[in-house]
């Protein structure tokens, strides 16, 4: 899986960084509604940085006394910080981890034995189904941040967690007919993938401190040029039918259980995230606090 996202990470077109620049600002405008203009927050965590492409971690790392990154692909999260100047990397610490936990049960490597040998579909389900069942929110690296962060950040992660390796590897290695392709895809992926989402905000919640900042952001479905229209009624209603229709559900279900766990919403922002030359994406940010003490 480590290897996967690497090949994801550097399979990037060279002018993205210059491509992304709305992207970086509409990132900045979520992380403004939770920091003080002229305080330093002790110390900022981010789910999910991978290269950090969409990510102003100079700004980020001036509003706080540390700046932590989370990927499960360390070389990318470090050949961002070789852009940095020394003044700015000695503020930002580096942590690779598999925030599904999928690894501490040898899934990878099992999943890929299974699929290679061809096994029944059922078998496959029903290893799926259980590895889904076992999943808990208890990993170790990120329960060495329990609970220390002022604002906990999920940067489009979603869409990347396991699910797209995994049909990967069953297409890759196994030899299932469509039908059985299906089967597998609708009764034992689905639902491990909906577990590993809700695994991924139970333990960003984990690391917040009490009242912190929450901010999440996630591409929610690739534009098509019809769509700009329905976009600029600037209606919420209207997006319902491309939710249902052509929605990354990873990423729909992600922010929807993020928006969930807010004790306190504080604004929701929309925009096209320009992808690359010829795909862009509807991207939707949230911005709320959480395991807020009433007064």
């Amino acid at each position: 899986m480590n290897d996967f996202q690497q090949i994801i990470n550097k399979d990037t077109d060279p002018e993205r960084w210059e491509l992304w620049s709305s992207q970086r600002l509409a990132v900045k405008d979520l992380f403004d509604k939770v920091l003080q203009s002229n305080d330093i927050t002790e110390r900022i965590g981010i789910v999910g940085a991978g290269n950090c492409d969409d990510l102003n971690l100079e700004y980020l790392a001036s509003k706080c006394k540390e700046l932590v990154l989370f990927d499960i692909d360390y070389q990318s999260m470090q050949m961002a910080l070789e852009k940095l100047d020394v003044s700015t990397r000695s503020k930002i610490t580096l942590v690779e981890v598999d925030i599904t936990n999928l690894n501490s049960m040898d899934f990878y490597h099992q999943f890929e034995t299974i699929v290679s040998e061809n096994q029944s579909p059922k078998k496959v389900i029903k290893f799926l189904v259980t590895a889904a069942n076992e999943l808990k929110a208890n990993n170790l690296i990120m329960e060495k941040y329990r609970e220390s962060f002022d604002i906990v950040a999920c940067s489009a992660i979603y869409s990347q967690l396991f699910y797209n390796w995994a049909l990967f590897k069953l297409d890759e290695l196994g030899s299932y007919s469509n039908s059985d392709f299906i089967k597998i895809l609708e009764k034992g992926l689905v639902y491990l993938r909906n577990k590993t989402v809700n695994i991924c905000n139970d333990e960003l919640y984990k690391i917040a401190n009490i009242n912190a900042g929450i901010v999440c952001w996630a591409d929610l479905f690739e534009m098509e040029q019809s769509d700009y229209s329905v976009i600029k009624k600037n209606d919420v209603n209207s997006l319902i039918p491309l939710f249902k229709r052509k929605g990354i559900q990873a990423s729909l279900k992600g922010i929807q259980g993020i928006n969930s766990k807010m004790d306190e919403f504080i604004v929701m922002r929309d925009w096209v995230w320009h992808f690359s030359d010829n795909k862009s994406y509807f991207c939707r940010g949230l911005v709320g606090r959480g395991k807020v003490i009433k007064d």
